[in-house]
């Protein structure tokens, strides 16, 4: 994949702002940062839990339209889990996730720094990986799922297709 062909992605990540970008090098660094695990199959899950979300959230809305009332002010009876509509194997704990996206991040953020420090040491001042998943606010967790599926699942087919 030809880097020119992949624009940077911006992202304001604990007070700097980051530019993400996929390079054929990146699922090589996330692989070795979560012990062997594709970013790939991340992605693929990350796009599951982010479209149940939304068409919980849509049918939510829907239903509480229906109703007349705030969507808040639906009963807990009536209101649809993203959990439920995703299927088992795709289920995860949005805490379970929060290493890998960090780390997915964590390699897309930096991977100039990385390919000029193959043994991925970081410099004073710099975001390290252990420093995402202790700081990350689980707030941002969304914006973070968001970021990985767009850097990687959206710019590097498009990149791909072009090639």
């Amino acid at each position: 994949m030809n880097k020119q062909t992949v624009p940077n992605v911006e992202l304001e990540l604990f007070g700097k702002t980051r530019r993400l970008r996929v390079t054929p090098s990146t699922s090589n660094w996330y692989a070795q940062v979560t012990g062997g695990k594709r970013l790939s199959d991340l992605v693929m899950l990350l796009q599951h839990q982010v479209s149940a979300s939304w068409a919980a959230q849509r049918t939510n809305e829907a239903h509480a339209e229906a109703l007349g009332v705030p969507v808040d002010q639906l009963p807990a009876e009536e209101t649809v889990d993203a959990a439920s509509i995703l299927d088992p194997k795709d289920t995860v704990d949005v805490e379970g996730l929060v290493p890998d996206v960090c780390a997915a991040c964590w390699a897309l953020a930096h991977w100039e720094d990385v390919a000029a420090r193959p043994q991925g040491h970081t410099q004073p001042g710099e975001l390290s990986y252990e420093d995402m998943e202790v700081q990350l606010d689980l707030a941002d967790f969304p914006l973070l799922m968001a970021a990985v599926i767009e850097v990687y699942g959206v710019l590097a087919l498009n990149a791909a297709k072009k090639a």
